[in-house]
């Protein structure tokens, strides 16, 4: 059996939740009409999207994973449009 990741919070649920409004927050900072994540703040970028996710993941939260990668998909659309 896995021990599911929970932090500070008194569920794991609670958890993904809090590392899924981390992850949109920063994938809102992201514009690739201007480029994307400029080269000052791609060092920050990818280690709080790197802890964000793993944080996701090591909660095993399944609507906090479906909430990502419906937040995937939208990121995806928006940038065809």
């Amino acid at each position: 059996k896995n021990i599911r990741a929970y932090g500070p919070y008194a569920h794991p649920n609670i958890f993904s939740a809090a590392m899924l409004i981390g992850l949109i927050l920063l994938l809102s900072e992201v514009n690739p009409a201007e480029g994307g994540v400029n080269d000052l703040h791609k060092k920050y970028f990818l280690f709080f999207g790197t802890i964000f996710f793993l944080g996701l993941m090591t909660s095993f939260s399944r609507t906090a994973l479906l909430g990502f990668f419906i937040l995937i998909i939208f990121k995806i659309v928006s940038q065809i449009q």
